[in-house]
């Protein structure tokens, strides 16, 4: 099963740059790192170039990718519609999507992995690194992946962070679900046609996302104490525009968008 890892980011260089590095230390590898750039200067470009040429002198057996578009404001839908064509084109199966401000546990993708089954998308679970914490982590110089445990201190929501697989079968019922840390296979999300990019702006496109993805009778599974992942701290801004466009489309129960993944298929 070919995977893909999507990372969406957004001018925040220093944030995708400790994302990438804990790729590196992961237990399962994916065999592709799409980054989803909606619009970002230049420093991120050459944040890529600079660990694709890593990875590649130092025999690393990970391909990385930058899709990117012109900023016209937050279009997340949009750019990881486009980063799922471009998965499209390279045959995978199967897709991890994560923000650029998420690091991972070491066993990350191997949970997602080994826990996918047909006709279901995983969540995982989320810790929380603190403010200062967040600070430290993001202006210190870091040539290693970060060894991240519910242990690390500067930890909110510690139990969030708790690895236990054992019992984690156990805890897998809640309906809850971040879009941050969220798998699926591509044909499923390309049966909904991806992504709606009628929502621009923060926040509901992946509430949209998960409801049409039920609509089309995919299951959703909650991995609780496995993939497990750190949020790095940053405010939010959420569109009220976008949750009465979403109250909108549940009512119209369409399960398949109009703006989505095939328009990109071609380009």
């Amino acid at each position: 099963m070919k995977t893909a890892l999507i990372i969406s980011t957004c001018n925040w260089p220093a944030a995708l740059g400790l994302a990438l590095r804990q790729v590196e230390c992961q237990t399962r590898l994916p065999d592709v790192v799409i980054v989803a750039d909606d619009g970002s200067t230049e420093d991120t470009q050459h944040l890529v170039d600079e660990t694709r040429m890593r990875w590649l002198n130092s025999s690393f057996p990970v391909k990385l990718l930058h899709v990117w578009q012109e900023d016209k404001g937050f279009r997340l839908a949009r750019i990881r519609n486009k980063a799922l064509a471009k998965a499209a084109t390279l045959g995978v199966d199967y897709v991890i999507q994560i923000d650029g401000d998420i690091l991972m546990e070491r066993h990350f993708v191997e949970d997602h992995v080994r826990t996918s089954h047909p006709a279901t998308f995983l969540c995982g679970s989320r810790a929380y690194i603190s403010t200062r914490r967040s600070y430290q982590l993001l202006t210190e110089k870091k040539s290693r992946p970060l060894s991240l445990s519910f242990l690390s201190r500067g930890i909110d929501h510690r139990e969030n962070a708790v690895r236990w697989p054992w019992l984690s079968s156990k805890m897998e019922n809640s309906q809850r679900f971040i879009g941050c840390n969220m798998s699926y296979f591509l044909s499923d999300a390309m049966a909904i046609n991806g992504y709606d990019e009628d929502f621009e702006g923060w926040g509901a496109e992946d509430d949209d996302f998960v409801f049409r993805m039920k609509l089309s009778d995919i299951r959703q599974r909650r991995l609780k104490f496995r993939a497990v992942c750190f949020h790095l701290f940053h405010s939010n801004n959420a569109s009220l525009t976008n949750y009465s466009l979403l109250h909108q489309k549940e009512a119209d129960k369409q399960r398949f968008c109009q703006r989505g993944i095939r328009q990109h298929l071609s380009s």
